[in-house]
This record gives C-alpha cells, structure tokens and sequence, in this order.
C-alpha cells in the first residue's frame, strides 16, 4: 500500500494524472500504465542485478574456499602419504626387532645402575649448585663433567640404558 501511494506520488511529480481521476484521458491512463510498468521492469531490473552481483560475488567467494580447500586436501594427503610410509617402516622394525647382541642386557643393567648413581649425584650436586655462588657452581659443573669423563660413560650410553622399550624414544617421567 506505501509503495503504491509512493508510485502515485513520483507519477503525480511527473504530471501524470491518476487513472481514476476526473479528467484524465485514454492517452493518460495509458502512459500512466506505461511508466508503471516502466517503473516496474526498471526496479525488478535493479532488484535482479543485484542479486546477480551477491551471486557473482557468493560464487566467487566459494571459488577462493574451493582452491583453499584443495590445498589444504593436497597438503594433508601429502601428509598422510608420509605417516603411512613411516607407519610402514616402524611396523617392519617392529617385526625384526634390535639385533640381538650377546651380554646385551648386562651392559644395559650396568649403564641403567650407573644412570642412576649419575642422577643422584646430579640431584646432589643441582643442590649443592643452587645453594653456592656462581664461582662455586662453575666449579661443581666441571667437577661433575670430569667425573662423567673419568668413568667413560657419555651422555648418549646414559639415554640408551634409560631407554627400556629399545624404541628410540624416552618417557616424559624419565625424564623429569
């Protein structure tokens, strides 16, 4: 009802007589008809270009998350294609297994004592540390550098007899 009354008002402002109006001729009432519907093609005109363009712009837009996705699809079966390989491989050493060396297990109980002896003193010596000047604690790490150097055992026999799985990997609480 306010658009036909709002259309009344913009035909009246063109000089357009109202068809109903005393006074207003055929030709009249047929322009009238002819810009309203001039008036109506022009605002359904409007009306579908800009739905054209949200469509336009919508599509667009869905291209961009397309190529974004298949990226993204691209790089995680790159990805998977890589874990499935390594996946492979730990399985076949999983079958295989370490090589078994004779005495292996007494040379892994003799580095898990020392370990431990070596974490005790370190945990004696961390004390000692935090509880002396810096000269002092300069002077109890290489006093423990050389007694680590004395008995021979490096840091990388010290993680293999922590290691009990023999999988490379140390837990978190051994670490602590």
């Amino acid at each position: 009802e306010m658009e036909e009354r709002l259309r009344e008002l913009a035909l009246g402002a063109r000089g357009v007589v109202a068809g109903g109006s005393p006074g207003a001729s055929q030709g009249v009432v047929r322009e009238r008809l002819r810009l309203e519907h001039q008036e109506k093609l022009s605002v359904g005109m409007r009306h579908a270009q800009g739905e054209a363009a949200a469509a336009t712009e919508e599509r667009d837009h869905l291209r961009n998350d397309n190529e974004t996705l298949k990226g993204q699809v691209q790089r995680l079966l790159a990805q998977q294609a890589e874990q499935s390989r390594e996946a492979q491989e730990l399985r076949q050493l999983a079958h295989v297994g370490p090589p078994a060396m004779p005495g292996m297990e007494e040379v892994a109980n003799r580095l898990a004592k020392r370990n431990e002896e070596l974490a005790e003193e370190n945990a004696r010596l961390t004390k000692a540390i935090e509880q002396s000047l810096p000269e002092r604690r300069q002077s109890a790490l290489e006093a423990a550098k050389r007694t680590l150097e004395e008995s021979g055992v490096t840091l990388l026999q010290m993680l293999k007899a922590l290691d009990v799985q023999r999988c490379g990997r140390l837990p978190l609480r051994t670490i602590e």
